[in-house]
């Protein structure tokens, strides 16, 4: 969203290409550091996020871009409507389908779900493990590559502190969905409905009046009682 408020005034097509040239690029070396320096997955992305939010606040010295001279096309990616449905949520069910077939029937999916059950399997059988790892981490970014786009369209503001504690929420709607953090088990269908649940929880916690630090609180109650359901889970299926 960041790359979007700065390149605005150079054509919102090309603030966008580069914006999705861009989460391709941190993706693409967040796999390579997992792959090839065989770092941490979590510790990659941790370092990864910390180190893009430096450089945004470096490049825009921690202000917000108001773009106030994005076009009509550009704003209705975030604001619009197809007919009477948002179109960021035409967006999502595009990305939905995708995702989904990319899983269910694709030779990647099955590579991926492979891979994550067990690796050492999966390299003896002849799965290029690391190839696929890398293909996974370059499509996760352009996700939020896309996601960012969006949120700088509907928001017609390019803020550096937007999508804070984002992950938390990615998380949280992932384990409720029942992906498994040992991997090899999950799929987007359960993710869809973890984000819908979270969404849901959330609008109630907001219209009774919880304050947003108890939120937190109850957030990573959500996410332990998740990693124990998914624990509990695969020890049965074991």
């Amino acid at each position: 969203s960041m790359l979007i408020g700065v390149l605005m005034p150079y054509g919102a097509g090309l603030a966008i290409v580069a914006a999705v040239v861009g989460g391709i690029v941190l993706g693409l070396i967040n796999g390579l550091l997992i792959t090839k320096l065989r770092l941490q997955p979590f510790i990659a992305t941790l370092a990864m996020l910390i180190a893009a939010r430096g450089l945004i606040y470096i490049a825009t010295d921690g202000a917000n871009i108001v773009m106030s001279d994005s076009p009509a096309w550009f704003k209705a990616i975030g604001s619009g409507y197809l007919w009477v449905v948002p179109i960021p949520v035409v967006i999502a069910f595009f990305v939905w389908l995708y995702a989904a077939y990319l899983l269910g029937w694709s030779r990647l999916g099955r590579h991926t779900y492979a891979v994550g059950a067990n690796e050492e399997a999966a390299r003896l059988y002849g799965i290029p493990c690391d190839w696929v790892k890398i293909r996974i981490y370059v499509l996760s970014a352009l996700f939020a590559a896309i996601a960012g786009i969006i949120m700088a369209s509907r928001l017609n503001v390019a803020e550096p502190n937007a999508g804070q504690l984002m992950e938390l929420d990615a998380i949280s709607a992932t384990l409720i969905g029942g992906t498994s953090l040992d991997g090899g088990i999950g799929g987007v269908l359960g993710t869809v409905f973890g984000v819908l649940i979270l969404a849901v929880l959330s609008n109630i916690l907001n219209l009774v009046n919880v304050s947003p630090f108890v939120q937190m609180v109850l957030q990573g109650v959500i996410i332990v009682i998740a990693v124990v359901m998914s624990e509990m889970r695969y020890r049965v299926k074991k």
